[in-house]
């Protein structure tokens, strides 16, 4: 039987995307994105949980990252979940720390237009961005 790694996750970025050049030439963005649930427990009161999670975007998505999302942008991500694993130095324990690898991004943040009172959704598919195509927003 195959195995099936895939995830899809709407939030908001916590943090603007920090991007760097690893092997001299691939460029790698790495942000975290908030993700609310909210839900009525048993005696009516409204609880909400937050979870946080790291994405790790690679090359030309990278740089499209870098380039377009910023702090509190809502995104949709779709990826697939990768682990760091490493031995803690004071306690001598092996920690791991689960990521996202984005493979699609697709920006969700509203803009107001000038001519409508209300917002509209600007849905931007970061896969359909030329490196040179400006945004149309």
């Amino acid at each position: 039987m195959r195995c099936v790694n895939k995830v899809i996750l709407i939030g908001n970025l916590v943090r603007n995307p920090e991007v760097t050049i690893v092997n001299s030439s691939t460029e790698v963005a790495r942000f975290s994105i908030a993700i609310n649930e909210s839900y009525k427990k048993q005696d009516g009161t409204a609880q909400e949980i937050v979870t946080y999670l790291d994405v790790e975007a690679w090359g030309g998505l990278a740089k499209i990252v870098g380039q377009y999302l910023n702090k509190g942008s809502k995104v949709y991500v779709e990826g697939t979940i990768r682990t760091d694993s490493w031995t803690d130095a004071d306690t001598g324990k092996t920690r791991t720390k689960y990521k996202i690898r984005a493979e699609n991004i697709v920006i969700l943040d509203k803009k107001e237009s000038s001519s409508q009172s209300n917002e509209t959704s600007n849905e931007t598919n970061i896969d359909d961005i030329e490196e040179d195509d400006d945004l149309p927003f």
